[in-house]
């Protein structure tokens, strides 16, 4: 799942396996949280790295053509890619939603009789896929770009998904370990840098958190997460 990620800077691989494999399961430590945009051209990997971790999560494809309110509606998948939002799909009331999944600021709407609509209050871990980006200021701002382009000989996806499917119970076994190291570490409060301007300070030390647990859990040197979660720093920033 993350050296199959089409990543243009390989360092972000990690970065999208913590947002989008691991994250999901404690997305309640943080209540700002970053939307994640894999951008990129034309079949540059976007929607098969983001099908990865779908797949991973028991929740099939990615979600493409779907109306806001259906998405509202919905019970919590946990992680929520939305699929080639471009421009013009980006209406005011998707990026409403987008907002929400960032903020958690919950929108209102009333019945024809003045009575108040029942609203879903969870809320899954957001990311679009998009080869233009987002446009919006106030959305951009809470986006955290990943570039995607594919070099050298290109994988087919429909095995790795079916591989993926068929050891999901292995690589969730595995995974449980780490969320467990993570839970131990968190309130430790590590140094840790912040690319977003003191924005989503408790979602991106989570990312880093995800990264140290799994970096001691496979044996990794220390110098090796750290250095990865510098390269993260970087990167976001120039992307900012």
């Amino acid at each position: 799942m993350v050296e199959t990620q089409a990543c243009k800077h390989p360092e972000m691989r990690w970065f999208v396996a913590m947002h989008e494999g691991l994250f999901p399961f404690v997305r309640d430590v943080a209540s700002g949280r970053i939307l994640v945009l894999h951008q990129g051209g034309t079949q540059q990997g976007k929607t098969t790295g983001a099908e990865r971790f779908t797949r991973l999560h028991g929740l099939g494809s990615v979600t493409g053509n779907a109306t806001v309110a259906a998405l509202r509606n919905e019970p919590d998948p946990g992680l929520l890619v939305l699929d080639n939002k471009e421009h013009v799909n980006l209406t005011t009331e998707l990026i409403e939603h987008l907002l929400f999944l960032s903020t958690g600021a919950e929108p209102k709407r009333s019945r024809s009789d003045g009575s108040m609509r029942p609203s879903n209050k969870t809320r899954p871990v957001g990311m679009i896929t998009s080869i233009e980006g987002v446009f919006k200021a106030e959305l951009k701002m809470r986006c955290a770009e990943v570039k995607y382009s594919l070099c050298g000989r290109r994988t087919g996806r429909e095995g790795i998904e079916r591989r993926i499917v068929d050891q999901r119970h292995v690589i969730n076994s595995a995974l449980v370990r780490v969320l467990q190291r993570f839970l131990s570490i968190e309130p430790m409060r590590k140094k840790t840098p912040n690319p977003f301007d003191g924005n989503f300070d408790v979602h991106f030390a989570a990312l880093c958190n995800l990264l140290r647990a799994f970096a001691e859990l496979s044996g990794k040197p220390q110098e090796w997460a750290e250095e990865m979660i510098n390269s993260w720093d970087r990167y976001l920033r120039q992307s900012g």
